[in-house]
């Protein structure tokens, strides 16, 4: 197996965070959401092509969010409310819309991740999860809860033949619960992930933490940092080999209005439209498939255009 450059994996986790968010209880949500109302611009670069860059801006509400940007000539505006799991893409210019997602710069995911010790954890809703925590250790400056995390495959489906039992995969996981954060994340099988706090900078006039993340997987290893906005917890750059490839500008944290997460009246109901041929899953370039764009609501640097 290759092994996935950071980015790419990010990449996917973004594409596959709107499918989590709606399709996850609305609880466990509200305990992930960002840790205020807040607005900013967005700009996204791939180092394959410095020349290019995706840009938008969002709105994220109290238990929603909106994304706007412009892709192929055409202004584009995307609605998600979680709790409700509904999503939305309206075309100001056509005055309609569609229920579903598209080409639209989300926001990044907050850094705050749902722990095992959560009353709304994976450990208390997930079948074939448990927890066990070991202790609390000092890592890396920071004070940790040591937990181990055992996964049991589901059986196999009734009449199909079992080869033989599932193995159970455990994963190490050192959690900051102040942060709400993983430090430390060490599975039997698959990559392993450690972040290190270095710093406290400004970044654009905000107060953010300078964390090192680092990732590993059959002997080899790579990294990057990321600046987390200290009252968001949102991630507002992350950099690669001293390249930028996300940076949130402009930030504004204020309520934001009502009107800006609903449908406006004039606006027409439309079909979704057809899939082009080149944005169908396997067409893409090997290592790299193409993505459905109703199931995507992210900028692909190089492939989308946001002014």
């Amino acid at each position: 197996m290759r092994f996935l450059q950071h980015r790419t994996i990010r990449r996917f986790a973004i594409l596959l965070g709107l499918s989590a968010l709606l399709s996850a209880p609305a609880t466990s949500q509200a305990a992930i959401w960002y840790s205020g109302e807040f607005s900013a611009d967005i700009i996204i670069n791939d180092p394959r092509t410095p020349e290019s860059k995706a840009r938008g801006s969002f709105h994220v509400g109290k238990d929603r969010f909106r994304a706007e940007g412009v892709h192929q000539g055409k202004q584009k505006v995307m609605i998600v409310l979680p709790q409700e799991h509904k999503v939305w893409m309206l075309h100001p210019e056509e005055k309609t819309f569609y229920a579903g997602a598209g080409n639209a710069p989300i926001p990044p995911k907050p850094d705050i991740e749902r722990l095992p010790g959560d009353k709304d954890g994976p450990c208390k809703q997930e079948r074939g999860i448990t927890c066990s925590k070991l202790g609390n250790e000092k890592l890396n400056g920071v004070d940790t809860e040591k937990w181990e995390i055992t996964i049991t495959p589901p059986p196999p489906p009734p009449g199909q033949p079992v080869a033989k039992a599932p193995e159970k995969q455990k994963v190490l996981l050192w959690t900051d619960p102040q942060r709400r954060i993983i430090i430390r994340q060490q599975p039997d099988v698959g990559p392993a992930m450690e972040r290190v706090l270095v710093a406290t900078e400004k970044v654009n006039g905000r107060d953010t933490e300078k964390w090192n993340v680092s990732m590993s997987y059959q002997g080899k290893s790579q990294g990057y940092i990321r600046w987390v906005d200290s009252s968001l917890r949102v991630p507002v750059r992350e950099e690669e080999n001293g390249q930028v490839l996300i940076e949130l500008v402009n930030i504004q944290e204020k309520a934001q209005p009502a009107s800006l997460f609903e449908i406006p009246k004039e606006y027409k109901e439309v079909a979704v439209p057809p899939l082009p041929m080149s944005q169908i899953p396997g067409s893409g370039e090997m290592g790299h498939p193409q993505v459905d764009e109703r199931s995507a609501p992210t900028a692909q640097p190089g492939k989308m255009q946001y002014r």
